[in-house]
């Protein structure tokens, strides 16, 4: 009997989503999978950095993805299939400073303050998840909580630091819809916080620490053979009744049956030839945000701005600007999610939008980050009509953007394309990780 020829599938981009697609689609042997990543290195923002310390020479950090929660089943099983494994630990936070300070360890005066609007806030998140999904997700939970009379208090010293460590910007933070908050803290398959009723964060909330990034991804365009290309900047992708025809920067168009964009909204805009009006809506939609990362030693730094002892077992610290409560610090102490920058050395930091004035002499690296946002906007306009585009014109869309940003978004929409284009599901013997997979088809995929 004749072999069917196998489909060409592009997948553009190497990132998380990008190399889950085509880890998915090569395993099936259905797929003849070209990877094009503009990149010299893979991984996306899963990235990976040389630093140098002082009195202890170079070492490596996750430098923008550290962790992720414990529902990151797909993630996790991923790492699994190639040699890799979590790490779950417990998560300490230090929120706010002076009176306002608050961890997620013990009863401090502020938390015990804010108890009764924490239960208060419970019970709002439980009308919220009963609520027509389009009303909640129509509305910014600044808006619901000022209509609620929740106090400023709770809002920007509380709550948004919180969020924070998860959105990257108290501003942000505020503009999530009421849904989606609602989501991550109570859905059963997806939360990213459990809820106390005590101290908001409960004391024995986990964690799990992602191992080196590049080194995971590595291993996963190793074993795709020699169909991941870096240094490779696709300009151009044609799409028609015959197939698919790419163009990378240098080389002639080559020809394809399907094409799986697995970069930035914008990028996959910029690149499709002949965008449909539903695509320019949908992709035109998704908003982004610059922030400065600061990667840092300046212990007095955090001593001085956060009243806490570096040496300590917090991961976290939030404090708001003084002027302008909307605006958030987060700083994290690498050291607690990568064992391998422990020893000899000083401490790591990483500073976004840092607030005062980090020592010049203690900074290691100074980098610009973009994500995107999760406003009303990305939920009303460009999430329900995502689906309309998934698999028309022989094209998918991938990418941590398509629903809410996390790794664990990023790796599930790579399965989700490739399983669109025929590849089965590679993990639908584990309950937890096809909950989280159906979740994210039924958003985005219909």
């Amino acid at each position: 009997m004749r072999e069917l020829a196998k489909k060409r599938v592009c997948v553009v981009g190497a990132g998380a989503a990008g190399l889950a697609a085509a880890w998915s689609l090569s395993r099936s042997g259905r797929f003849e999978v070209s990877v094009q990543e503009e990149a010299e290195l893979v991984g996306g923002v899963a990235s990976t950095v040389s630093i140098a310390l002082p009195t202890a020479g170079i070492t490596r950090m996750n430098d923008q993805v550290r962790c992720g929660a414990p529902t990151f089943r797909n993630t996790e099983l991923l790492f699994e299939a190639f040699g890799s494994s979590f790490t779950s630990m417990p998560l300490r936070v230090s929120i706010g400073t002076g009176e306002a300070r608050w961890n997620n360890t013990q009863a401090t005066p502020f938390i015990l303050r804010m108890r009764p609007e924490i239960r208060r806030f419970r019970r709002l998140l439980e009308l919220i998840r009963r609520a027509p999904a389009r009303l909640g997700v129509a509305l910014p939970i600044e808006s619901v909580l000022r209509v609620g009379r929740f106090s400023e208090d709770f809002r920007h010293r509380t709550l948004y630091p919180l969020m924070s460590l998860f959105f990257a910007s108290g501003v942000d933070s505020m503009r999530v819809p009421a849904t989606v908050v609602a989501a991550l803290f109570l859905d059963e398959d997806s939360r990213l916080f459990d809820f106390d009723a005590g101290t908001l964060l409960p004391p024995f909330a986990t964690v799990v620490v992602f191992p080196d990034l590049a080194e995971v991804y590595a291993r996963v365009a190793a074993a795709l053979g020699g169909c991941v290309h870096t240094g490779a900047s696709v300009t151009s992708v044609a799409r028609s009744a015959r197939g698919v025809s790419v163009k990378r920067h240098g080389s002639a168009p080559e020809a394809f049956d399907a094409v799986i964009f697995a970069c930035s909204a914008e990028r996959a805009l910029g690149a499709l030839a002949d965008p449909s009006p539903i695509e320019r809506l949908v992709l035109g939609s998704v908003e982004y945000q610059e922030a400065v990362l600061v990667t840092h030693v300046d212990a007095d730094y955090i001593r001085r701005h956060h009243g806490v002892a570096p040496d300590s077992d917090v991961q976290y610290y939030t404090r708001n600007d003084p002027s302008d409560p909307a605006r958030i610090e987060v700083s994290m102490h690498l050291g607690r999610f990568q064992p391998w920058l422990r020893g000899e050395g000083p401490d790591v930091f990483q500073t976004i939008e840092p607030i005062g004035a980090i020592s010049a002499d203690k900074i290691l690296l100074t980098r610009r980050a973009r994500h995107p946002r999760n406003s009303t906007r990305h939920f009303l306009r460009m999430l329900p009509w995502l689906r309309f585009i998934q698999g028309r014109r022989r094209t998918c869309f991938a990418g941590g953007y398509t629903l809410m940003n996390t790794h664990e978004h990023a790796v599930v929409s790579g399965l989700a394309a490739a399983e669109r284009l025929g590849a089965p599901y590679p993990f639908a013997d584990d309950p937890a990780a096809r909950a989280q997979f159906e979740l994210y088809r039924r958003a985005v995929h219909g």
